[in-house]
């Protein structure tokens, strides 16, 4: 059910990363025939760098399990066949610059993981239109302040695959909420990641919410 265009204007924003190749890995869910064609002919679109194409990794789910986010964030870390690695919704959104300064960062301080922050961006569905910007995850500095406070979106990290080990990974497969929080939980601690990184305050893009369609979980308190 997720929105193609929503999905091209994400896939623009990893084609436009400045200094990087950036290598989409697309975990796809219960995808018919004809939304796989629409999909190949977005991805065919656009200018990815040759010979590094992207690759859309079908998953079906079943009457137990009809949700598979946990699995595939999970099998599609395990999974990447890079050094680098992020995460991003398919109706979030990064800046240009976001994937340059974290690999910088990780570069210079030899951390497993670096952060940037995210706007909370306020937007219509129907139109498409941005509404408002709000700093509101610029709560968290520290590996005290993520355990308490879960303050890392999902899109506003990158990690170092040399520098951490997935073997040991748990998930759930049918985890609808959380899944993200349970999955870093297992990846973070306090002297492998670069909290500091925090302190910069280096907005790297876009955590779309959307007023006028619902959302999988949103708590205010």
């Amino acid at each position: 059910g997720a929105d193609f265009d929503l999905l091209g204007n994400v896939l623009c924003s990893v084609v436009a990363m400045h200094d990087c190749i950036s290598v989409p890995l697309i975990a796809a869910q219960d995808l018919s025939d004809e939304q796989i064609k629409k999909l190949d002919k977005l991805l065919s679109d656009l200018a990815w760098y040759p010979g590094l194409e992207p690759i859309v990794d079908r998953y079906a789910s079943n009457a137990e399990t009809p949700d598979l986010r946990s699995k595939m964030l999970n099998e599609s870390l395990i999974k990447a066949g890079t050094r680098y690695v992020a995460f991003l919704d398919y109706d979030d959104l990064l800046f240009p610059h976001a994937y340059r300064w974290l690999i910088n960062r990780l570069a210079s301080t030899g951390k497993a993981v670096s952060f940037g922050r995210v706007y909370d961006t306020s937007y219509s569905s129907r139109t498409g239109l941005r509404l408002q910007r709000s700093r509101t995850y610029e709560y968290g500095y520290s590996y005290r302040d993520f355990v308490g406070h879960n303050h890392a979106p999902l899109h506003s990290f990158l990690i170092d695959r040399a520098k951490i080990s997935t073997e040991d990974l748990e998930y759930h497969d049918g985890q609808r909420y959380m899944e993200d929080y349970f999955m870093t939980l297992q990846i973070f601690k306090q002297d492998n990641c670069d909290w500091d990184s925090l302190h910069e305050n280096m907005y790297l893009g876009e955590y779309m919410h959307s007023v006028d369609r619902p959302h999988t979980l949103a708590f205010s308190d």
